[in-house]
C-alpha cells in the first residue's frame, strides 16, 4: 500500500488523494527555503552528535551542506542558526540523545522499531502497514523522560502546537511504543533568525491511544483506495506533491483553457520550445488574474475574517516592529562601546536592525545568557537616545482567535 511518511500526515489526514487516488506523481522538486531547512537539519545533527551539556568549548565538525547550493545569505543564515543550535543542545538537561532516527510504526499491532537507513529520510526498509518518518531528535532527560523534538525553519507551522501535529502525534506514538512508556513529551522547535522558539505538548497514554486510532482509521480510507480530492488550503500549507496534477487542479485549468481558446495546454508537461513560450506568456495573464482576486480576498477580509480551518481565521493582523536609526547623535557611539570594533562592523553595513544586532551579540558571546544581556543592555541605550523608531503595519495571515487559544506550556529559547 502506498503510504504517507509522518511529514504528510498533516496533508493526509484532510485529503489522502494523493496517495489513495493512483495519480501519477510528478518529479519532485526542491526550492531555496527547503534547501535551506535540509542545511539546518544536517546542522543540527551534527552538533547533536558532537555537543555535550555542560560542556560550552566542545568542539564540533562542520556539516557537508555543499550539494544544497546555498546563497551567500542563506549560508550566513545557517551560520548564525548554527550559534542558536549549539547554545540551545548545551542548555538541554540531556542524559542522551539522538538524532535522526528512521523509525517504523506498525498500525494495526501497535509495534515499533528503527528502520535500517543509510541517510536522511531513507525508508527503503519500511514494510506493508507500517507508517514511518525520522526524528529530528530524541532527548532522554536527566529525570528520565523521553522527549521528540522537531526542528522547523518554515513559517507554515508558526503558532502551531506539538499536539496539532499529525507528524508529531505520530512520531510521539511511534517513541513511546518503542521504549515502551505511557507518556512522552512532543516538541516543535522553530529556528528563526533570531531565536529558536520551542513549545512543548505531553502525550499520555489516553493522547497515545487518539493517535493509534487516527493512523487505523487512515490506513483503512487508503486501502478502500480512490476517493476524490478535498482542496483547501492545505494543499499549499503541506506543500501537496500533486497539486499540479491533481484533479482538481486540471478541472481549473482546464476552465482556463475553455474560455480562452488556447492553442496549447497550460500543463507541466511542456512540448516545445514555442509550447513554453505560449505557456510562459499565459501564466502572466493568469498570476495578474490571481493578484486581481487576491486584492478582493483581503478587502473583504478587511472587515470580515475569512475562515480558514483548524479553528483559524485568515485577515488583517497588527504587528509591531522597531527599527534602528543611526542617524540619531550618539546612536553609533552606543554600537561601538557595546559591541566593539570588531561587532560593530558585523552589525553595522551603513544600516543595522535588531536582528543584525542579535547576530553580532551572540558571535561575541562567551557564555549562556551573555548575548542577551548586552543585547537588551545595547537597545535599552538606542532607546534612550532616541534612536529606536517603532512602527505598527498590518499584514494578512492565518491566526487563531484568542478565545480559542489553550493554556499548554509555552517554553522560552534558551
Amino acid at each position: 500500500m502506498f503510504a504517507p511518511s509522518a511529514s504528510k500526515l498533516d496533508l493526509a489526514h484532510r485529503c489522502a488523494f494523493p496517495w489513495a487516488g493512483r495519480v501519477r506523481w510528478p518529479p519532485r522538486t526542491t526550492s531555496e527555503a527547503a534547501n535551506y531547512g535540509t542545511a539546518v537539519s544536517r546542522v543540527a545533527e551534527r552538533l547533536a552528535h558532537d555537543v555535550t551539556p555542560g560542556a560550552p568549548d566542545a568542539l564540533t565538525s562542520p556539516a557537508d551542506v555543499s550539494d544544497l547550493g546555498l546563497s551567500e545569505l542563506d549560508a550566513k543564515r545557517l551560520d548564525h542558526a548554527a550559534r542558536l543550535l549549539r547554545e540551545q543542545l548545551e542548555a538541554d538537561d540531556d542524559a542522551e540523545r539522538l538524532p535522526e532516527l528512521a523509525i517504523a510504526y506498525h498500525v494495526e499491532t501497535g509495534e515499533a522499531r528503527l528502520l535500517a537507513s543509510t541517510g536522511q529520510r531513507d525508508y527503503s526498509d519500511v514494510r506493508d502497514g507500517e507508517a514511518v518518518g525520522t526524528l529530528d531528535l530524541l532527548r532522554l532527560t536527566k529525570d528520565g523522560r523521553r522527549v521528540v523534538r522537531d526542528w522547523k525553519t518554515g513559517r507554515y507551522m508558526l503558532g502551531v502546537r506539538p499536539i496539532a501535529s499529525g507528524q508529531l502525534r505520530m512520531l510521539g506514538l511511534a517513541a513511546a511504543r518503542l521504549y515502551g512508556v505511557d507518556e512522552i513529551d512532543i516538541e516543535l522547535a522553530q529556528v528563526d533568525d533570531d531565536g529558536i522558539r520551542i513549545a512543548r505538548d505531553t502525550m499520555d497514554a489516553f493522547a497515545l491511544g487518539a493517535a493509534a486510532d487516527e493512523l487505523r482509521t487512515l490506513w483503512a480510507r487508503l486501502r478502500a483506495g480512490g476517493g476524490v480530492p478535498m482542496p483547501g488550503h492545505w494543499c499549499a500549507d503541506h506543500y501537496c506533491p500533486i497539486a499540479s496534477e491533481c484533479p482538481a487542479t486540471q478541472k481549473a485549468l482546464a476552465a482556463v483553457d475553455v474560455a480562452s481558446e488556447l492553442r496549447y495546454p497550460m500543463s507541466v508537461v511542456i512540448e516545445s520550445a514555442e509550447h513554453a513560450a505560449y505557456v510562459r506568456e499565459r501564466l502572466q495573464a493568469v498570476e495578474v488574474a490571481a493578484k486581481t482576486i487576491k486584492g478582493a480576498l483581503e478587502a473583504f477580509a478587511r472587515t470580515t475574517p475569512i475562515p480558514a480551518g483548524d479553528g483559524k481565521l485568515w485577515g488583517v493582523v497588527e504587528c509591531t516592529r522597531e527599527t534602528i536609526d543611526l542617524a540619531k547623535p550618539g546612536a553609533i557611539e552606543v554600537l561601538r562601546a557595546r559591541l566593539g570594533e570588531f561587532g560593530f562592523v558585523a552589525a553595522v553595513d551603513c544600516k543595522t536592525s535588531k536582528t543584525a544586532i542579535h547576530r553580532a551579540a551572540v558571535a561575541q558571546a562567551t557564555k549562556r545568557g551573555e548575548a542577551k544581556q548586552l543585547e537588551m543592555a545595547l537597545l535599552d541605550e538606542l532607546r534612550a537616545a532616541g534612536a529606536v523608531r517603532e512602527s505598527t503595519y498590518t499584514r494578512f495571515e492565518e491566526f487563531t482567535p484568542k478565545a480559542a487559544s489553550d493554556g499548554a506550556e509555552e517554553l522560552p529559547a534558551a
